[in-house]
């Protein structure tokens, strides 16, 4: 996990009329030196750069660099449902302001990120994320250029200790027109105080990870913490479980099968019933 991605805190909190709720779009998100490239086996993708984890501050957060606070990571939550992106605001829902979750439980915000390259054509990689409470699901959306990344997901109101759940499960809809799909877990040894990190190194955000594909049946896509060790850091689940900022999905330029150049693609995927699992 080398790749190591600076960029500024950003979060989705907008609000669209009636249905849905947007990812913020600012220049703010742009992540500096990221290579993008293809997907391989697990772990190989270059780890995204996330959003700050949530908006609020945990109590008991330790000062970090820069004036930035901690988030304790105390929230162990008891409810398997974290959110069906629904109209049942505090119930695994969403509120008119954006936040999805259950409240007691797990709350947070949706963000959107962009890559590090911008095509011939201008076109930067980019991709935002709009929650529609009708359909009752996630779109993250967007542009990769050839040789990028780009992507977005949820961002946790705290970090939080998962040890009651074995894993995580999310249905995956839409397209990703070509591209390669790698869920992240983000942790907070890999965020930077910045963003209520403890990630001091030169490189940060090399978040425990796993490529995942869009099923044609619908089914839910279910990743096993024990599936993601040595994937990203910290390496252990009993460690990674207890340090959880927000989950994400990254969306990689692929190379063509007959080895030529890559290209770039745009994609459109829908994520929805995010749970805990203990299967």
């Amino acid at each position: 996990m080398s790749k190591g991605i600076l960029r500024p805190v950003f979060l989705g909190m907008g609000v669209l009329a009636g249905l849905a709720v947007a990812g913020c779009g600012s220049s703010g998100n742009t992540r500096p030196n990221g290579t993008g490239g293809s997907t391989g086996n697990a772990g190989s993708t270059g780890s995204g750069g996330s959003t700050g984890s949530g908006g609020s501050t945990g109590s008991g957060g330790s000062t970090g660099s820069g004036g930035s606070t901690t988030l304790a990571c105390t929230a162990n939550p008891t409810t398997a449902l974290l959110t069906n992106f629904g109209s049942a605001a505090g119930d695994g829902g969403v509120t008119a302001g954006g936040t999805w979750g259950t409240t007691g439980q797990l709350t947070g915000s949706v963000f959107g990120y962009k890559g590090a390259k911008t095509n011939d054509a201008g076109v930067m990689s980019s991709v935002t994320a709009t929650i529609d409470r009708t359909a009752m699901n996630l779109k993250l959306a967007g542009t990769v250029v050839a040789a990028d990344y780009a992507g977005g997901g949820m961002a946790f109101s705290t970090c939080v200790d998962s040890s009651n759940w074995t894993g995580i499960q999310f249905t995956l809809g839409g397209t990703a027109d070509g591209c390669n799909v790698t869920f992240q877990l983000q942790t907070e040894s890999q965020e930077p105080p910045s963003n209520k990190g403890t990630c001091t190194a030169s490189s940060c955000y090399s978040f425990p990870q796993l490529p995942v594909t869009i099923p044609t049946d619908g089914s839910p896509t279910v990743i096993k913490f024990s599936q993601l060790e040595g994937t990203g850091m910290p390496s252990a689940a009993a460690d990674f479980e207890k340090e959880m900022f927000g989950l994400q999905w990254q969306f990689t330029s692929a190379a063509p099968p007959d080895g030529g150049n890559q290209v770039g693609c745009s994609p459109a995927m829908t994520i929805t019933n995010v749970m805990w699992t203990s299967n």
